[in-house]
Order: C-alpha cells, then sequence, then structure tokens
C-alpha cells in the first residue's frame, strides 16, 4: 500500500516516469479520445448529446433543447480543462502520470455510480 501511494503521489514533480511504456502511450491514446470527445460536447452540442451521450431530442414550449444544448457545452468545457492538465502533466510532470490514472478512474465511476437511472 505504501508503494501505491508512493507510485501515485511522488516526492518530485518532475518529468521522470518509471512506469510501464504501455501504460504512458495507453494514457496519451485515451486522452486524445477524451479531447476530442471535449471538443466535440463544446462546440457541436448537438451532435455530442444525440451521438456520443445518446440522448433524445426533446420538445416543448418553449424548446428546452437549446438550455440543454448549453449545458453540455459547459460539461464539454469542463471536460477540456481537466485534459489540459492532463497533457500538462504528460509533456511536463510524468511523475504525475499514475495520479492521473487515478483522476481518469474516480471520473469514471462517479460517473457510472451517481448517475443512477431515474424511473419513470
Amino acid at each position: 500500500m505504501v508503494n501505491f501511494f508512493s507510485k501515485v503521489f511522488p516526492e518530485n514533480a518532475n518529468n521522470n516516469y518509471s512506469g510501464n511504456r504501455i501504460a504512458l502511450w495507453m494514457l496519451i491514446a485515451f486522452l486524445a479520445l477524451m479531447t476530442w470527445r471535449s471538443v466535440i460536447h463544446m462546440f457541436f452540442e448537438p451532435f455530442g448529446l444525440h451521438i456520443i451521450a445518446n440522448v433524445t431530442l426533446l420538445t416543448g414550449d418553449p424548446d428546452p433543447m437549446p438550455l440543454i444544448y448549453r449545458f453540455f457545452s459547459v460539461w464539454g468545457f469542463a471536460q477540456l480543462i481537466f485534459c489540459a492538465a492532463c497533457w500538462i502533466a504528460i509533456f511536463q510532470y510524468r511523475s504525475f502520470v499514475p495520479l492521473m490514472y487515478v483522476f481518469w478512474i474516480i471520473e469514471s465511476v462517479s460517473y457510472t455510480h451517481l448517475t443512477l437511472p431515474t424511473k419513470a
């Protein structure tokens, strides 16, 4: 357990990555995908909402979709900030790569387990 914390929270923030090279390249590929997803959600809200997130089109008077699109755009911006922090870690502080993995796991678990489907 001590080794886990020493890997995730290194004593010095530097560009020396002592982990597996495949793990680093997998994070880079995953981060490229997440950055692309963030840009789609931020600038192309209808496509990100209906194609990526698979949300159905809502109708009403007044039309609720512009507000829902705006929320997804803000969510895309928040994702882009998170991706930018991860890119900084990859390019400048590679000793934080294990911490970035922990952050992505927490983000994934929080979205899958904290956003439970509601019963109609």
